[in-house]
């Protein structure tokens, strides 16, 4: 299929890109809410943690029955806290994985066969495929963050460098995109290989300059959102996340234009 302007002027283009900008949407609202539940719950277990910390001098020799009880009550509100939090945490990432499938299945289906005929057996290989990259990326793009809150906190928000963070978390960058454009290889393939026949062709690596591409579009969307964040406001937030799925759509599209492996 070839995405010329021919195929932009009819729509198929702009389709893709609602379908970017409905799940950017949808996640910014659904994250949002359970952030602010999450949040929520961990100031309050780091208040009980300093009440904790009032019975840290206190022995088996020594406590009070009150004592004993108010410890006993402390703990038992931690561990119901917690799992609250891991609650939160696992609903959260079954009702983004859940969309992310229903949306982008239909996007990377559609994309490479301009229709929906056939999309159930797509739908399925995708869904398997997702959940690999669920499993092995959401937790390295947590460490990622977690590791780098420092350097992103200060660039994004106090102009302000940290030479080692920063290569740290272009290392991790890195990687983290190498296995999305893996995954993206993947959804590309499974729409005419068998599952386990398309899992065996990712490893080819062939045509990797589109790796590249997708690095460079991933900085277009750092450099726009930071700018965003410069302006401030709803609005300035609202531009930045439709030019980050602009690039998005046009690079999914770019990838299946260019990426034949036989």
């Amino acid at each position: 299929m070839n995405w010329n302007l021919k195929s932009i002027k009819e729509g198929f283009f702009w389709k893709m890109y609602l379908l970017e900008i409905a799940f950017i949407f949808l996640f910014y609202f659904i994250a949002k809410f359970f952030v602010k539940k999450i949040y929520g719950i961990i100031v309050l277990m780091q208040e009980l943690g300093s009440e904790l910390e009032l019975y840290g001098d206190v022995s088996g020799d020594t406590i009070t029955p009150g004592q004993a009880e108010g410890l006993t009550s402390l703990v038992g509100q931690l561990s119901s806290h917690l799992g609250q939090l891991v609650t939160y945490l696992i609903i959260m990432g079954v009702i983004i994985f859940l969309i992310y499938v229903a949306i982008y299945s239909v996007q990377w289906h559609f994309i490479q066969n301009k229709s929906l005929k056939n999309f159930k057996k797509y739908f399925w290989k995708f869904t398997f495929l997702s959940l690999f990259l669920f499993l092995g990326l959401v937790p390295l793009f947590f460490y990622v963050l977690i590791t780098s809150r420092e350097f992103l906190l200060g660039y994004l928000f106090e102009n302000s460098f940290s030479g080692f963070a920063l290569t740290r978390l272009v290392i991790f960058s890195f990687l983290f995109l190498f296995f999305v454009y893996m995954i993206f290889t993947g959804y590309i393939l499974i729409n005419k290989d068998k599952f386990l026949k398309a899992v065996g062709k990712i490893f080819s690596f062939e045509k990797a300059w589109l790796y590249f591409i997708l690095l460079l579009v991933m900085i277009l969307s750092v450099a726009v959102f930071r700018i965003g964040l410069g302006f401030g406001g709803l609005i300035s937030y609202g531009i930045a996340a439709l030019v980050i799925a602009l690039l998005a759509a046009w690079y999914k599209i770019f990838l299946v234009e260019n990426l034949e492996i036989k």
